[in-house]
């Protein structure tokens, strides 16, 4: 289909635009949030941005005075922002603009920030040490600069020993991680520029491996994503990619999910967007099939009163013409983001040009029953102990899965996390397909069922999409303890499947010699079915398909044993491993090799 580069920009820019023209809050001057509920210094400074890259005289100088008004920025999205329109932006900038913006950078020069370069969330510490490169080589503090090459050197190497990002093929914060390898690029200072330019490179090559043509938009497995992305309708790297690519996205979806101001970030999106890697004849033109894979590390993390522990993950994309399916080994972090199996299509068979045209599956382990779509998502025993309260655009995962693939063959694992374990009402383990329009029926056991409908735990499922289909086991670890029960629900423009593995008559605590048996593992078969003989074949597979997990926990259970052996077996392939239920590793695993060529990600040393 046709690409114009230029409408994709116009389109991502004029989005920013009507974001600000209408949360602009002039008795505060600035601009807000979702919902109108809190203001905030980053959404001004990317709306201001956003009238920058508009070219418009009215919206320009609305502009400098939103900024003049704003004053200083101390946030570091904020001064990353100031940077880039310093650096891109500068005729636009008034001189009242100009001088406060740089006074932004330079004030930053002996604030304390999150630095540290690991296997976490990158994109934090990036930002702060591309403030630092900025303040260093703009105002002469040379230990800034060099403090900043060292962060780049660290990144560096932890890139070339694994492949990837910890923060892997995120589709929300590689964005922010382009825009800061670019950033330093820009700045000028030579040595932290060739290593910014190195890594961005690097980096986009491998985004355009895991870029899937047909379905115009980045495969999974996605290491942080917000349910705005994973219901399908784009994300912050939309933005780019529309403009790079030819992209998809459907700007109606971040609203429905408290998420809508990701759209104010179409401005300072397309600010760059034309100086990056050329790499689009990999993204478009790859011979497929094709499995992509690198390794990320990811560091010990600490939870409320619990520690999670860390490990690489290993990083999968397997796509033909049709389907893409995405698996890490390991989540990203605490894994509350994730999007760690992650099946996608097209229900046509054709390039996706709206969004029924996308279909989506991916995991849920869910505590307590909550629910996509309702918000005021409580955790408990989070960060610092503390209670954190999310809206509908953080329906977390409320375990840790732990996932590997044979082209569109995967097999998942969960383990409950800890940090909850004392706030125990229900478990449940879920696939979860976003969009009912999306779902043309769903077979149990070969019959066609609706919603609220249970079965035998060990039911075979197929979800029907279009000219796909989802094939579907379950297994749950020890139902000594409990009684498992397959259920099929639509909610909120979802539909879950899955087996509900507890449902107690109150909360209770789970000991730590017991939460982990409350654990679960599926088996999931992603094919083409565009006939009803295709479809029937699946179903006859999946009947005849078995998924095992067993753990010997010696006698009593509460002395943990060896490792959950967990087997899934489809159509004539096997999937199998030894996991580790509290080290959360796998002890091994085996699957065949995928249809296709194999590309390995990897950045040489200098």
């Amino acid at each position: 289909m046709p690409h114009d580069p230029e409408a994709a920009k116009r389109r991502a820019i004029a989005l920013a635009c009507h974001y600000t023209d209408t949360h602009y809050n002039e008795e505060l001057g600035k601009v807000s949030t979702d919902a109108f509920i809190d203001v905030s210094e980053r959404e001004t400074i990317f709306g201001a941005v956003a009238y920058f890259a508009s070219g418009e005289p009215e919206r320009i100088a609305r502009g400098n005075a939103i900024l003049q008004r704003l004053g200083p920025v101390k946030d570091g999205f904020s001064l990353n922002a100031a940077i880039v329109a310093l650096l891109k932006f500068d005729s636009c900038l008034e001189a009242d603009t100009r001088d406060i913006l740089r006074q932004s950078i330079e004030e930053f020069i002996d604030v304390p920030a999150e630095d540290i370069i690991a296997g976490r969330n990158i994109n934090l510490p990036l930002q702060t040490w591309t403030v630092r490169i900025a303040a260093g080589h703009w105002f002469g503090e040379r230990d800034l600069v060099e403090g900043g090459l060292d962060a780049l050197q660290r990144l560096t190497d932890m890139v070339a020993d694994h492949g990837t990002l910890p923060e892997f093929n995120s589709p929300v914060y590689h964005a922010v991680t382009f825009q800061m390898l670019r950033t330093i690029q820009f700045i000028g200072e030579p040595r932290t520029s060739a290593l910014a330019e190195r890594l961005e490179r690097h980096l986009w090559t491998e985004l355009a491996w895991r870029f899937h043509p047909t379905l115009r938009v980045p495969a999974g497995p996605w290491s942080r994503i917000y349910h705005d992305g994973l219901v399908g309708g784009g994300t912050l790297l939309s933005f780019v990619l529309d403009i790079r690519w030819g992209s998809f996205y459907d700007e109606s979806i971040p609203g429905k999910y408290n998420h809508e101001f990701e759209l104010n970030c179409g401005g300072i999106a397309s600010a760059y967007a034309d100086d990056y890697p050329d790499v689009k004849s990999i993204a478009l033109d790859k011979q497929l099939p094709v499995t992509v894979v690198a390794r990320a590390e990811q560091v010990d993390y600490h939870v409320g009163t619990t520690w999670v522990p860390g490990g690489v993950a290993e990083v999968t994309t397997w796509m033909d013409k049709h389907l893409a399916v995405g698996t890490a080994t390991r989540p990203h972090g605490h894994g509350m983001q994730n999007a760690s199996y992650l099946a996608q299509w097209t229900r046509t068979g054709e390039p996706v040009t709206k969004l029924n045209d996308l279909g989506h599956a991916f995991t849920r382990f869910i505590q307590n029953a909550r629910r996509p779509g309702t918000g005021n998502y409580r955790y408990r025993n989070h960060l610092n102990g503390n209670t954190m309260v999310m809206n509908k655009s953080y329906w977390a995962d409320d375990g840790r899965p732990f996932a590997f693939q044979s082209g569109p063959t995967a097999l998942i694992v969960y383990v409950p996390k800890g940090q909850e374990r004392a706030y125990v009402k229900s478990l449940e383990a879920t696939v979860v397909v976003p969009r009912l329009d999306t779902v043309d029926e769903v077979l149990v056991d070969g019959g066609r069922v609706r919603s609220g409908h249970e079965a035998c735990p060990s039911s075979p499922v197929v979800i029907r999409s279009g000219k796909v289909s989802l094939g579907l086991k379950f297994c749950a670890v020890d139902p000594t303890l409990y009684m498992p029960v397959l259920r099929v629900e639509h909610c909120n423009d979802h539909l879950l499947v899955g087996m509900r593995l507890v449902d107690f008559d109150r909360e209770r605590e789970l000991p730590e010699s017991e939460y982990r048996r409350y654990a679960a593992s599926i088996g999931a078969e992603l094919r083409f079915t565009p006939t009803p003989e295709d479809v029937a074949k699946l179903v006859e597979d999946m009947k005849q398909a078995t998924l095992t997990d067993d753990w010997w926990m010696g006698n009593p259970p509460v002395n943990f044993g060896g490792p959950r052996m967990v087997c899934f077996r489809v159509a004539g392939k096997e999937l199998r491993g030894r996991f580790a239920p509290v080290g959360e590793t796998w002890l091994s695993r085996h699957a065949p090799a995928a249809e296709g060529r194999t590309e390995n990600v990897h950045l040489e040393r200098a």
